[in-house]
């Protein structure tokens, strides 16, 4: 009987704690922020970063485009967005204030001009070959260096 009342006791505890432990709601839908960049003359830019960032929480999910220059940012929770894009030898593109629904996908395109990037110039000089192996310092020295030594005196 002790065993029974036991397993009894585990059992409706098991039941409560299933009953209160928090589920995510499924039913919740979510939308989606698509699109295509390109450049100012109309051809795609491939593998350009895309980060939407939830204004409210500040939270970003980030996307690469593909070889055609489409982007998708799935699963995003309804809310309001800044959109932005980056690639190498471009301006960072932005929109601001894209404002996203239940279950809505905003198609979001981006022109971006070319700029952003930066020159830099590294100069290297290089140092003298030093001999490491040994302490001796030598030297030639010419025959009219000799003549030019002064004599301290001496004739």
């Amino acid at each position: 009987m002790n065993l029974l009342v036991r397993s009894w006791k585990f059992m409706v505890l098991v039941l409560v704690s299933a009953c209160l432990w928090p589920v995510p709601a499924l039913g919740q839908a979510r939308g989606t922020i698509v699109g295509t960049v390109t450049d100012s003359t109309g051809a795609v830019i491939p593998g350009a970063s895309v980060t939407a960032t939830q204004v409210s929480t500040q939270i970003a999910q980030r996307a690469v485009t593909s070889a055609s220059g489409v982007y998708a940012i799935p699963n995003l929770a309804v809310g309001t967005y800044n959109v932005s894009v980056e690639a190498s030898g471009f301006k960072t593109g932005t929109a601001a204030g894209i404002t996203l629904d239940v279950s809505q996908q905003r198609d979001i395109d981006f022109h971006l001009v070319p700029g952003g990037t930066t020159q830099s110039v590294q100069v290297t000089a290089e140092a003298p070959l030093l001999d490491t192996t040994n302490g001796t310092v030598a030297g030639l020295v010419t025959q009219q260096q000799v003549e030019s030594l002064p004599l301290n005196g001496r004739a």
